[in-house]
């Protein structure tokens, strides 16, 4: 960039880039990747010379604050209110499978909301949901998030007991 003009360009797959038809003098050099930090550094340009600038930039923490939305329904489609959740997550350790994360009640529409924990990029995490309301049998449901699908949504069908 330099007084409003600039040159665009994309590295090839091994990080090198080559950018043509740059005004000469002292120009500014962007670097944007929306998953790596952002950089700049100044180049003086001079006529029939190259010049090389290399950036050195740490890739980004990619995650997601995922939200799980629920809702819970009867064998006609109509909303349970006050059906219990009980959320744990899926772990292996020496002592449990599974964590408890906490419990929400549907509202008058049969739905719940919970904040899961965050999640980062190629990560999959299992989870459990464990329900029971007044004249119904108890549901239980294994899921996954992972980042394609960061916020899942659940409708469980109750059967009345």
């Amino acid at each position: 960039e330099k007084n409003g003009y600039s040159v665009n360009t994309v590295t090839d797959t091994e990080g090198y880039y080559y950018l043509d038809s740059v005004r000469w003098g002292p120009n500014q050099v962007n670097l944007y990747h929306p998953r790596y930090e952002t950089a700049s550094k100044y180049a003086d340009v001079i006529r029939d010379k190259t010049v090389e600038i290399d950036f050195e930039v740490d890739r980004l923490d990619e995650y997601v604050d995922p939200v799980l939305t629920v809702r819970v329904v009867n064998g006609n489609g109509d909303p349970v209110n006050q059906a219990i959740l009980d959320l744990y997550q899926l772990k292996q350790s020496t002592y449990e499978y599974f964590f408890y994360l906490g419990t929400q009640t549907t509202d008058t529409d049969g739905q719940a909301e919970f904040t899961l924990p965050r999640l980062y990029e190629e990560e999959v995490i299992e989870f459990q949901l464990r329900v029971a309301a007044y004249g119904y049998f108890d549901h239980v449901r294994d899921f996954a998030v992972s980042w394609t699908v960061p916020d899942p949504v659940l409708t469980i069908v109750m059967d009345a007991l």
